[in-house]
């Protein structure tokens, strides 16, 4: 799951970065079709995503 993904970052950097900009970073490289999500892309919690 996406949210699964954003904690794990979230957890090893060492400066302030919300959870939000995580997402977005997430959501522009679902665009780039460098990952493949299954789900509603409504938040983060609503979709899986995975490496093409």
């Amino acid at each position: 799951m996406c949210a699964r993904l954003v904690g794990e970052v979230y957890g090893h950097i060492l400066q302030y970065i919300g959870d939000s900009f995580l997402e977005y970073r997430v959501r522009k490289l679902i665009e780039k079709g460098i990952f493949e999500y299954k789900g509603s892309l409504e938040a983060m919690r609503y979709y899986s995503i995975k490496f093409k």
